[in-house]
């Protein structure tokens, strides 16, 4: 899917840090055709000047989707299916929260080598 890196400016010196989280919206209109785009991970911005200063945020055109879903302990053959056939999976990110009570949660990344 199409993706750009934006640099955003916040002009307030009264913050000393922000986050832009992941899922935030930006949308442009080319040839009056809106595109939206998306953030898929948080972002820290850094002082600079008068302000704060998120530097070279990857953006993604599409929408951030969250989908949640229970486990079964007692099944050893669980699987997990994406919603969507039109999920763009090298953008996929896969945290898995330690109890229904517990909602610290471990984030996983791709496998490179199953070996």
């Amino acid at each position: 899917s199409p993706k750009a890196r934006v640099n955003v400016f916040l002009n307030d010196r009264s913050l000393a840090t922000a986050t832009m989280n992941a899922g935030q919206v930006f949308t442009t209109k080319i040839d009056n055709v809106n595109y939206q785009f998306v953030t898929v991970s948080d972002f820290t911005a850094t002082q600079v000047g008068s302000g704060l200063l998120f530097s070279d945020v990857p953006i993604y055109e599409g929408t951030y989707i969250t989908t949640r879903y229970t486990v079964d302990s007692t099944d050893v053959n669980q699987k997990f299916i994406l919603t969507s056939n039109l999920a763009d999976t090298s953008t996929l990110t896969v945290k898995v929260q330690n109890s229904s009570t517990d909602s610290t949660t471990e984030t996983y990344t791709k496998a490179t080598d199953i070996t």
